[in-house]
């Protein structure tokens, strides 16, 4: 199926149902704020909580459109009871996602720690120039110039060549930034792999996390570019429903998700 083929056949899958879509979209809005509401409140543990809870309901709002897609019966609650009835499984398939992206992951940590430490270096160069700088300079005149000779010979001893290690910081936090974006690249590039697990889950949930992300990773072999065309041909609907203060995310999100559904479906079969 092409992406125009996929679209129109959510709508058709829409029909007669977009007010139930739009109600399980709002109570999905409506839960996930709310537990984000109330873990703000705990220091430390509340982003942790926020964290383990977001991946199981994740999966369960997932699991309630594709019922929808397929004609089943779905509440407005029941991608809670989904998610969490699944909790162990929609946790092992995302520990085998990040297991895969693991050294991508590693290494954006290890430049962010770099950048880190790059910054605070320079900023101890410049402490340091600067009350070097103050220090060689009193009222005395002789003494202000005897300072400055003895502030360049110190200066020149120290950095051979009138080199100045401080003048690369910005070259090397450059390099660094660029490598970071690179990176961050291809970790989207790679995850486009695993993008199909939490569906393959509802339909599979007898096999292990490790399965479902290998099985997600054969899918999408060939389909990750059509995937992202698929995604951009909702630019348009989204910049339009923010024009509506997001009300027009209640009709919007169903409609992405029914026709990932139809991507995934389709995937899957051919």
């Amino acid at each position: 199926m092409n992406l125009s083929e996929i679209r129109c056949e959510a709508r058709e899958c829409l029909k007669g149902k977009w007010g139930s879509a739009a109600i399980i979209t709002l109570v999905y809005f409506l839960i996930t704020y709310a537990i984000y509401f109330i873990t703000s409140f705990i220091p430390i543990i509340g982003p942790i909580l926020q964290l383990v809870i977001s991946v199981p309901i994740s999966f369960g709002i997932i699991s309630s459109f594709m019922s929808l897609k397929r004609g089943e019966d779905v509440t407005c609650v029941d991608f809670l009871s989904r998610g969490f009835n699944n909790f162990g499984k929609a946790w092992s398939v995302t520990l085998h996602t990040i297991l895969k992206l693991l050294p991508w992951i590693i290494a954006i940590v290890l430049i962010i720690v770099s950048i880190g430490v790059l910054v605070y270096l320079q900023a101890q160069s410049t402490i340091a120039t600067t009350f070097n700088y103050n220090s060689a300079f009193s009222d005395d005149s002789n003494t202000i110039i005897n300072s400055i000779e003895e502030y360049s010979d110190n200066y020149n001893t120290d950095f051979p060549d009138d080199s100045n290690p401080a003048l690369l910081y910005p070259i090397i936090r450059t390099i660094l930034f660029l490598a970071l974006f690179i990176i961050y690249i291809v970790v989207i590039i790679k995850s486009l792999y695993y993008s199909l697990s939490m569906y393959i889950l509802n339909d599979n949930t007898h096999l292990s996390g490790k399965e479902i992300v290998e099985k997600s990773k054969t899918i999408m072999t060939g389909n990750r570019l059509n995937l992202v065309l698929l995604g951009l041909t909702f630019i348009g609907w989204s910049i339009l429903a923010w024009f509506t203060l997001g009300i027009g995310l209640l009709w919007l999100l169903p409609y992405i998700c029914v026709s990932q559904v139809i991507f995934y479906e389709d995937k899957s079969n051919s």
